[in-house]
């Protein structure tokens, strides 16, 4: 990743509309440029960035690195034009300011982000407040949490070896009481493990800015922390953010089993497992998780999930306006990601079902009519994550 530094320093220089302008400090990075991919060109100043293939990054250089503010389109299309660089530069200029990399001519920047266009904002807070504190106190907490961690896991192998785990789905012998339990504790794991990227983030030099609470697609409740400029971080940076979250919880988990195993208070068993649910969840290849962008990114694979959108929307509607540049990996990810759109949820769907059926006294029902209750479950799916996607497609395409 390089800094754009050399002569572009806008402040102070005549201001024109129809003069191109950087806005603000523009940075390239190659996180998925291995190969023949794409690279990032973004703007520190506005948290925006764009995908350019890897033969054309060359061109967007120069142009980039001759906008100036003073200069204006046609005097930069002579320069470039004297490099032996054929392009258009208007044309790249009006996509950059489209994408808030480049201010001109009034064109406003594109406004479209998955979880503010897609979601409904229930309510968001500064993080101000905490992100002075960690920065105060960065040096002791990473020292306290290496030592937990360390005598959590020797601790918990110790229990495991002497202990057993019991129904990790009972409390007081109830699944009913287990489930709502186990899924009202991950309020406060998801707060934990959203607290975690904050702190990594930190630590790689970002400045998160706010916790926000949505109902994403309008009925499904999940917690983020807005970070800017994530893609600005080097690869292996940007993992070490990313992974942070799921980090958070399996260390949750050892703290409550731990607890169990001393106290055999069934309470901590179902923190412990709530944690587990928010963990696997975490490892689904699709949606807004922690590991669709780390297998993306680990991959060098962009836009894998609106791809797939996009891979199902021609598959079942054979729409001409969709176009599709694919290859056998792609393909395999295809095949993994609707596997486990359709079969992934089935562990918290038979466990909330098996609970409502204990509650009505017929749970035997639930036993001898499991294998005919899967198959339900699994239609139920495709047709719920078809509805999504064609939704989900549609405004990815019309923005």
């Amino acid at each position: 990743m390089n800094l754009l530094n050399d002569n572009n320093n806008v402040e102070n220089l005549y201001v024109d509309s129809n003069v191109p302008k950087l806005a603000g400090e523009i940075y390239y990075n190659d996180l998925y440029a291995e190969t023949g991919g794409k690279w990032i060109v973004g703007s520190l100043e506005n948290d925006s960035s764009i995908l350019v293939t890897y033969n054309k990054i060359s061109v967007f250089r120069q142009v980039l690195s001759k906008i100036d503010g003073r200069r204006n389109i046609e005097e930069l299309q002579n320069e470039i034009n004297t490099l032996n660089i054929k392009c258009d530069v208007k044309e790249i200029i009006i996509y950059l300011s489209a994408n808030g990399i480049v201010e001109y001519d009034n064109i406003k920047k594109k406004d479209f982000s998955e979880i503010r266009n897609l979601s409904i904002n229930l309510f968001s807070i500064r993080l101000t407040w905490l992100v002075r504190f960690l920065k105060r106190n960065m040096t002791i907490l990473d020292r306290f949490y290496e030592v937990l961690f360390f005598f959590m896991v020797s601790l918990f192998v110790f229990n495991t070896l002497n202990n057993n785990f019991g129904n990790l789905f009972l409390y007081e012998n109830s699944v009913l009481k287990g489930y709502l339990i186990s899924n009202v504790s991950m309020v406060i794991s998801l707060l934990l493990h959203e607290f975690s990227h904050c702190y990594q983030a930190l630590k790689k030099g970002l400045n998160p800015e706010k916790l926000s609470f949505v109902l994403y697609f309008g009925w499904f409740p999940m917690f983020y922390i807005k970070i800017p400029n994530m893609y600005s971080l080097e690869r292996n940076d940007l993992l070490q953010v990313i992974s942070a979250g799921a980090k958070s919880n399996i260390f949750q988990a050892l703290f409550w089993m731990n607890l169990y195993f001393i106290s055999r208070n069934e309470l901590f068993k179902m923190f412990a497992l709530g944690n587990i649910s928010i963990f696997i969840y975490n490892l689904m290849p699709i949606s807004l998780t922690d590991g669709y962008f780390y297998m993306s990114i680990m991959l060098r694979k962009s836009n894998l999930r609106l791809n797939l959108y996009k891979f199902v929307m021609y598959v079942f509607n054979k729409s001409k306006k969709i176009k599709l540049d694919i290859d056998n990996f792609d393909r395999i990810y295809y095949v993994l990601a609707i596997s486990f759109i359709l079969i992934g949820p089935l562990f918290n769907q038979v466990h909330l079902i098996y609970a409502i059926f204990s509650l009505l006294g017929i749970q035997i029902f639930c036993e001898k009519y499991i294998l005919l209750i899967i198959p339900i479950l699994i239609i139920f799916n495709g047709i719920l994550n078809y509805i999504v996607i064609t939704y989900k497609t549609k405004n990815y395409i019309n923005a």
